[in-house]
């Protein structure tokens, strides 16, 4: 038996001591002694899980839970490789204006100079998240990948600052002047029903992390769910994952 996972840092596991071990996902390949594919990622899109869908063979898996997300999350094709955005990427936590190659964040309520060599140096900083090396994660290959983050140079930050100011105004002018609910709500039952038609003949469960979703899913990833507590993000913790797994077995429709 095999199992199909898709959708974002709720489905990764994100914030987890030991995520490969405690995610959901895999709490319940472990109940059903079945293999995992879980190929969700932080900051995807519910575009990004329907592409992932047209591009699989869906009759390799026997079953198939799909996380949907942040309506207002989406991704593009740029540098070889897709890049994953959202409206808190690019203006809530990202970069607002620029000037002379300087970076300008919100902090208490207020706009102030964060200069791009002092953050973390990766893409995710500058226009969302690549997927230019995503793959299915070897538990193996997590520490060469932590070495090899400790040893990325300056000059790579620059690369990706160089691409990022070529997008950063299309983007910002999208979510500050284009995007809106309506249009966000919309998109969100374009791909449920997608997601519905393609897996109509197949055991499935749809989640959603949004807290007010326009479309029916099984089952609402809410503040209900315990969540890790951190500066950073508030991701379901341990029992968190045990407990979307619990609701998940619930469906009768899966067994």
């Amino acid at each position: 038996m095999k199992i199909y996972f898709d959708g974002c840092s709720f489905t990764y596991g994100s914030e987890l001591k030991d995520r490969l071990k405690s995610r959901y996902s895999r709490l319940l390949c472990d109940h059903f002694d079945a293999e995992e594919y879980n190929i969700a990622r932080g900051g995807g899109s519910n575009r990004r899980i329907a592409r992932n869908l047209l591009e699989h063979d869906l009759s390799q898996y026997d079953m198939v839970v799909l996380q949907m997300t942040k309506r207002q999350r989406t991704e593009y094709y740029s540098y070889g490789h897709w890049q994953r955005v959202s409206w808190a990427k690019v203006v809530k936590f990202g970069m607002l204006s620029r000037n002379q190659g300087k970076m300008y964040s919100m902090k208490d309520g207020k706009v102030v100079e964060t200069p791009y060599n002092n953050r973390k140096q990766n893409s995710s900083v500058f226009w969302g998240r690549s997927e230019k090396n995503d793959k299915l994660e070897d538990p193996k290959e997590v520490q060469h990948k932590v070495d090899k983050w400790k040893n990325k140079s300056l000059t790579d930050a620059d690369t990706n600052y160089k691409r990022y100011m070529k997008d950063r105004d299309y983007w910002e002018t999208y979510y500050r002047e284009i995007y809106n609910d309506h249009y966000g709500r919309s998109e969100e039952k374009i791909f449920y029903n997608l997601f519905k038609g393609m897996l109509k003949d197949k055991p499935h469960m749809i989640l959603s992390i949004e807290a007010e979703p326009e479309v029916p899913v099984d089952f609402i990833i809410g503040r209900n769910v315990p969540r890790v507590r951190s500066k950073h993000d508030s991701h379901p913790n341990e029992e968190g994952h045990q407990i979307i797994c619990q609701e998940i077995l619930k469906n009768e429709n899966l067994l």
